[in-house]
């Protein structure tokens, strides 16, 4: 859920901040950022170099850390490009480019990386599809449920700087509830409907051997 206030506030800080040429080189380095994303770390959540609940640990620190950063870095830009007047537009050839434009496709990458990451943490916990399927539901359900929230906000007439705040509000919200999941991520994941069914043909076998116990001690009844 927290994804999407960030989506709508780059979205937002494009248009606002950025010439035509720049935000058409943003769509691209956006891009290649989020593939880039999506294939480092499809590479390295399968390379079983550390175990599970230790590469979860590391990965979600990695990601506090720089989310965090961007963010107090983003604050510091949208301070010093929205206060002046008129507002500044950025272009490629313009001081200070580099910076306003390397914070947003950074903010870009680490979207993407999130959203990895909270996908391979579903997939740590639950291992049969069914329920991988619901959690995803579930997930996905959160997800349209804050695009509705971010989209609004970005069609209200707020500043990007107030859309900015409750984008980096609503991720530090996220932080201790993530945080607990993290800690909580086993070495192997559960097959939940395989444990049902052991459960259940444990439950049914057990009146037989009782049964059969008794009649040991007892002998057969008539």
């Amino acid at each position: 859920m927290s994804f999407q206030p960030r989506k709508g506030y780059k979205t937002c800080a494009d248009f606002l901040s950025f010439s035509v040429r720049s935000r058409t080189l943003g769509s691209l380095t956006s891009g290649v950022a989020a593939t880039f994303a999506n294939i480092f770390w499809g590479w390295f959540y399968d390379i079983q170099v550390f175990r599970r609940p230790t590469l979860a640990k590391i990965c979600w620190f990695f990601f506090v850390v720089l989310m965090l950063g961007t963010f107090g870095w983003q604050v510091a830009n949208e301070k010093l490009y929205g206060s002046s007047n008129p507002r500044v537009t950025l272009d490629w050839d313009n001081p200070g480019f580099g910076r306003g434009f390397a914070s947003v496709v950074i903010l870009r990458f680490l979207n993407e990386s999130h959203y990895m990451f909270v996908y391979w943490l579903i997939g740590a916990f639950f291992d049969d599809l069914p329920t991988l399927s619901l959690a995803v539901g579930i997930m996905r359900s959160f997800e349209s449920l804050g695009s509705c929230i971010a989209f609004g906000i970005g069609a209200s007439k707020v500043a990007p700087m107030v859309n900015l705040i409750i984008a980096f509000a609503m991720f530090g919200l996220t932080i201790p509830a993530t945080s607990a999941v993290v800690f909580l991520v086993p070495e192997r994941p559960v097959h939940v409907r395989k444990v049902e069914d052991d459960a259940t043909s444990e439950e049914e076998t057990k009146p037989v051997v009782v049964a059969k116990t008794a009649e040991a001690i007892d002998g057969p009844r008539a």
